[in-house]
């Protein structure tokens, strides 16, 4: 289904996630993590398993009202202080206009880049 792709990885997304991970306790400081899911229960989770990770980069797709919903849900039922996701861009990329799923890539990767050089973002 995907035949450029180095790999493919398919399975419950946390078990993914901590693979991922490895051995190490938390993603290092060169790691850039996106959460793209489906459903605000596994942004929760995820956000959950990476918010204290010293990422060079940690982004959340989603409409505003979905990750206000999950922002909402994290500090009412684990009492998580709304500034701690200050770093969670969400939504993710920059606003360029983008329609399709390529173009939304683009949006996503150009907002990584300008906060790995120290942009605005």
């Amino acid at each position: 289904r995907f035949p450029t792709a180095d790999r493919v990885i398919a399975g419950p997304f946390r078990d993914e996630l901590r693979k991922l991970r490895g051995d190490r306790p938390a993603f290092d400081p060169a790691t850039c993590l996106v959460l793209v899911t489906r459903g605000h229960q596994h942004d929760v989770d995820l956000l959950l398993e990476v918010l204290d990770d010293p990422l060079a980069y940690l982004g959340m797709i989603g409409s505003r009202r979905r990750i206000r919903a999950v922002y909402d849900l994290l500090e009412r039922e684990r009492g998580i202080p709304r500034q701690r996701f200050d770093r969670v861009h969400a939504p993710i990329g920059l606003d360029i206009g983008a329609q399709t799923p390529a173009e939304i890539a683009v949006a996503i990767l150009a907002e990584m880049i300008e906060v790995l050089r120290g942009g605005k973002s």
